[in-house]
This record gives C-alpha cells, sequence and structure tokens, in this order.
C-alpha cells in the first residue's frame, strides 16, 4: 500500500468490500500454486479527495481470451 494513502477515508466500504472480496476470492480459487499479490496506490491526493487503484496480479490459470469479453456484462460463470 502507498504510504500516502491517509489512515482515514470515506466512501462506499460496502460496495469496495464486495468488489475485492469478489476479486480476491476469484484469485485465490484459481491460483493453486503461485501468488496473489494485491497493489494499493493512489493518485491526486488532496485535503479533500483522492483517487485509489486496487491491482490484484496472480499466477492462476487465468482467463481465456475468448471468454473476456463477457467479464464486464451481464453476470456469467466463467468456470461452469
Amino acid at each position: 500500500m502507498d504510504q500516502d494513502i491517509p489512515d482515514l477515508v470515506v466512501g462506499d466500504s460496502v460496495r469496495l468490500r464486495q468488489v475485492l472480496s469478489n476479486i480476491v476470492g476469484n484469485a485465490v480459487k484459481f491460483t493453486t500454486k503461485g501468488y496473489v499479490d494485491i497493489k494499493i496506490s493512489s493518485e491526486n491526493v488532496t485535503d479533500k479527495s483522492l483517487k485509489l487503484s486496487f491491482d490484484v496480479k496472480d499466477s492462476g490459470i487465468g482467463i481465456p481470451e475468448e471468454q473476456r469479453a463477457y467479464l464486464y456484462g451481464r453476470f456469467n460463470q466463467l468456470d461452469s
């Protein structure tokens, strides 16, 4: 985690927890060997706002190129 991220950040913690839990959960689920790495960085830090970036990288099986288009559409279970 970047050192310049404040200890207290106001935002939608429920939604953030839901999204990160799903992404990290899938990374762990499909990584039987290797690593899952989570990096949190910030941009445009001011007294009133900041932009956080969450990067999740893993050594899991990945998503085949032909299935990636389904990631941001309606809910689809890619591992079915």
